[in-house]
């Protein structure tokens, strides 16, 4: 059952996968039995656990990405991977907030200074404990420290803060 169109594809999954699930059975060996309120059953689960350790174990001794098999750079993934993951982990789009850290040029948005995959952060313009959103219009990747900084401080008081601490001559020791 190949859809060219990938919406088409994810309906046809979720009809199959809730069918599955009101008869009971494995979605994916389609015959025995699903365990409690999963949707696979015992073998299938073991099966899957067990294939998913050995590719983990093969893609690190080999140095390959968990996720896209490139060249490992970072904690096992390829820095693409690992920002996307970053990302995912904060609440945002993955692939929209990588445009959005390409769009910076890949420069923290209060510092200037470059950043990359190991020290790239990112972070709600308006905190979340603020009301803030996971929307991308929220986000801004900036450098790792500067987020440890900022914390939960909304981009207008943090900007204030560093102008004040830039006037009474602490920046320059």
């Amino acid at each position: 059952m190949a859809y060219q169109d990938i919406d088409k594809r994810r309906t046809w999954y979720r009809q199959r996968r809730q069918k599955c699930k009101n008869e009971g059975i494995c979605i994916q060996c389609r015959k025995n039995k699903s365990v409690g309120d999963r949707t696979k059953c015992r073998p299938c689960l073991d099966k899957q656990s067990k294939n998913g350790k050995l590719r983990r174990q093969r893609c690190k001794q080999i140095g390959q990405c968990l996720v896209c098999k490139q060249e490992s750079i970072y904690k096992n993934h390829c820095s693409q991977c690992y920002l996307r993951k970053k990302a995912r982990e904060s609440g945002f789009n993955m692939d929209r907030a990588i445009r959005k850290l390409e769009l910076q040029d890949y420069r923290c948005y209060y510092s200037g200074l470059k950043i990359d995959h190991t020290n790239a952060s990112p972070d709600h313009t308006i905190p979340k404990s603020k009301d803030g959103h996971d929307s991308i219009e929220n986000l801004r990747w900036v450098h790792w420290n500067i987020n440890q900084m900022k914390r939960s401080l909304d981009e207008k008081v943090f900007m204030d803060l560093c102008k004040k601490v830039y006037r009474n001559g602490l920046a320059d020791t």
